[in-house]
C-alpha cells in the first residue's frame, strides 16, 4: 500500500474518538501495524487491504485501492474480530463495535460495500472459514449479522474543517449479499 496514497486521501482529517479528535490516518496506521497486510483482489479489479495492532487484533483498520494505485475508500473498525467464534450461533455487537467508512466519492461505496460486508463476516468468525464448505453454516450466519456500520464524506465541509462530524454520515447503498466470506484469509 503506498503511505503518499494513503496520506493523500486522508488529508488532516480527524474524527471523533470518545471525547477527543483523533487524526484518521494516525487511527489507519494503527490498525495496519503489520508486514504483510492481508489483501484480497476482488471482483470489480480493487484491492481490499486489512490489518490489525499487533497484540490487539480488535484495532482494525481497511482500505480499498483501485487498480491503479488510487485510494478508494478507509476504514476503521473495531470490536469485530472473533465476535462470533464457534460455537455460538448469535452475536451481539459490543457498545464499542464499529465499522467507520470513509470515501470522497459516494459511488466507491456501491463498488466495493458487498465485499466490505464479507470481509467482515469473515473477521467476525475469525477469517479462514470454509465456505462453501465445511463451515457454510456459519458463513451465513455471519452474513446475516447485522453490522454497525457508518460511512462518511470526507469532502464533507467541517465546521473547522478537518473534523469529520456526524452530519457528514452518507446512507448505506443497498448492495447484493453475494462475496464469501471464505475469500478472506489471515
Amino acid at each position: 500500500m503506498d503511505d503518499a496514497a494513503l496520506k493523500k486521501f486522508a488529508g488532516e482529517i480527524q474524527f471523533q474518538e470518545g471525547q477527543h479528535p483523533v487524526s484518521l490516518l494516525k487511527r489507519l496506521e494503527q490498525g495496519m501495524d503489520l508486514y504483510p497486510l492481508p489483501q484480497m483482489t476482488l471482483s470489480n479489479g480493487n484491492v481490499l487491504v486489512w490489518g490489525f495492532q499487533p497484540h490487539n487484533a480488535q484495532v482494525q483498520s481497511l482500505a480499498v485501492v483501485h487498480r491503479q494505485g488510487a485510494v478508494q475508500l478507509l476504514g476503521i473498525v473495531d470490536g469485530l474480530y472473533l465476535a462470533l467464534p464457534s460455537g455460538k450461533t448469535r452475536w451481539e455487537p459490543g457498545k464499542d463495535a464499529r465499522i467507520a467508512l470513509f470515501v470522497r466519492d459516494p459511488a466507491a461505496l456501491s463498488q466495493n460495500l458487498s465485499a466490505i460486508h464479507a470481509w467482515a463476516a469473515a473477521d467476525v468468525l475469525g477469517f479462514n472459514q470454509g465456505c462453501p464448505g465445511k463451515d457454510q453454516a456459519r458463513c451465513q450466519a455471519a452474513a446475516q449479522t447485522p453490522l454497525p456500520i457508518l460511512a462518511y464524506n470526507l469532502n464533507c465541509k467541517a465546521a473547522n474543517g478537518k473534523i469529520i462530524h456526524q452530519h457528514c454520515t452518507i446512507p448505506l447503498p443497498q448492495v447484493p449479499n453475494n462475496v464469501s466470506p471464505g475469500l478472506f484469509g489471515q
